[in-house]
């Protein structure tokens, strides 16, 4: 059996100290990080989820991507990461190509979500906010202002709070030695280009 990037990413932590990723001034320890994978993953299986199905990742270097493309992982899906500054016309079409399943969006980079309704895709709306202390509530208040939100979308955050379980909601004592974020995205990147 082939071992897969989310089986990677724990052996690589097994036995180590607790560190953290650090995104928009937030520190988030990688047992956290590896919870939210496991709860993500039992998220898109409650959605219809299965193994060979595409979910789509239209969003920038951000720990809801990272969290995606292990969850992926871990299910035997495809994660497609597309460049989340492509137009409409052009997601469209690879959403059409890949026969995508669902699509993960960073609200602030989508002003009309309701546009991605046309799509027929599973929604999963990720915000600034999921991952940040530091200006939250201005996050939140720019989306409410400068977006028009789709009723039709799952909010990520409350996808990782429906379900909680898992092989890593009780870690060992001691896990990984703080990776910059920067670092799991080159993983993630040179795992994507050798598909």
């Amino acid at each position: 059996m082939q071992e897969t990037c989310y089986r990677k990413l724990i052996n690589a932590y097994q036995g180590k100290q607790d560190g953290y990723i650090v995104f928009n001034k937030h520190k988030m320890r990688t047992t956290q990080l590896l919870k939210d994978v496991d709860s993500f993953a039992l998220s898109l299986k409650s959605l219809g989820f299965k193994r060979g199905d595409t979910l789509t990742l239209f969003l920038p270097t951000c720990p809801q991507a990272i969290v995606a493309f292990y969850a992926c992982s871990k299910l035997g899906l495809v994660a497609n990461i597309v460049h989340p500054l492509m137009t409409m016309d052009q997601l469209e079409k690879n959403l059409k190509m890949t026969k995508s399943k669902g699509l993960m969006f960073y609200d602030i980079l989508v002003s009309d979500h309701r546009e991605l309704e046309k799509f027929n895709q599973i929604l999963i709306n990720c915000s600034v906010a999921d991952y940040t202390l530091f200006r939250k509530g201005l996050f939140k208040l720019y989306t409410k202002i400068k977006c028009k939100i789709s009723n039709k979308a799952y909010k990520y955050k409350q996808l990782l709070r429906k379900v909680v379980g898992g092989e890593f909601q009780n870690p060992p004592k001691r896990w990984g030695k703080g990776t910059p974020l920067s670092q799991l995205c080159t993983v993630v990147g040179q795992v994507a280009l050798q598909k």
